[in-house]
């Protein structure tokens, strides 16, 4: 008895077509990585919300290698905590897989992320971000170098100038950066960068900017939540 005959085919065929149409609305997006020489026996992964840091789980590191599967329904911003100091930032949606490669024990400075175009774009901002710090220290180890044969007010004149002129051309290097790239939410994280507890941009001075990113974004993702979020702060202004 040939069971490929008359109804029955036609059902095979109905259920692998439904297979198939749920394993395409299933799709999963994934995380791998390998953690070089790290101590660490897991890292803590959370969803970053407008407002906040929203803890997800905690992901096993076995020898430095992990591997974790996601279901966001939109492009949405995660962080990755491998200690207090190190982490990963990175855009995921449905689909999408993001690779991380680090060495311990300065895996910030050595971290490479592969994925998406957000990704790359978030990484960029975050480097340079890591090179103005640098900087900073270097600073920092001048004024205590100089401390005994310069005045404090001679040496803290010279500091002050010098850190202004490194805040700025990073706020310069940031605004060219968003202007360039205003579709992306890479921006939108950029814009929020600070230094310590100093931020680079104000509501009063560069509300241009928001404006700007929230005409490009609302067209990327319209649904997103950072943008809606955006919309309401926006609005809430005028």
């Amino acid at each position: 008895m040939n069971c490929f005959r008359g109804d029955n085919k036609w059902k095979i065929i109905g259920v692998i077509c439904l297979l198939w149409l749920f394993a395409a609305c299933n799709k999963t997006a994934e995380i791998t990585g390998h953690i070089s020489q790290n101590p660490q026996k897991y890292a803590m992964l959370y969803k970053m919300l407008p407002y906040e840091l929203e803890f997800m789980d905690t992901i096993l590191l076995v020898k430095g290698k992990f591997s974790y599967l996601l279901h966001p329904d939109e492009m949405t911003i995660y962080v990755l905590r491998f200690n207090d100091t190190c982490f990963a930032s990175f855009a995921m949606k449905d689909g999408d897989k993001i690779h991380i490669e680090a060495e311990y024990p300065d895996m910030n400075r050595s971290m490479d992320i592969q994925g998406n175009e957000e990704t790359r774009l978030m990484l960029q901002t975050r480097r340079q971000l890591f090179l103005l710090d640098d900087r900073v220290k270097i600073l920092s180890e001048q004024f205590i170098q100089n401390s005994g044969s310069l005045s404090p007010d001679s040496l803290n004149q010279y500091l002050m100038l010098q850190y202004d002129t490194l805040y700025h051309q990073h706020k310069l290097w940031l605004k060219e950066f968003i202007l360039s790239h205003p579709q992306y939410l890479a921006s939108l994280t950029a814009y929020y960068q600070t230094l310590g507890r100093n931020a680079f941009f104000s509501w009063s001075e560069d509300r241009y900017l928001l404006d700007t990113l929230y005409q490009y974004l609302s067209q990327t993702y319209p649904n997103s939540m950072y943008v809606c979020d955006l919309a309401e702060k926006l609005g809430n202004d005028d």
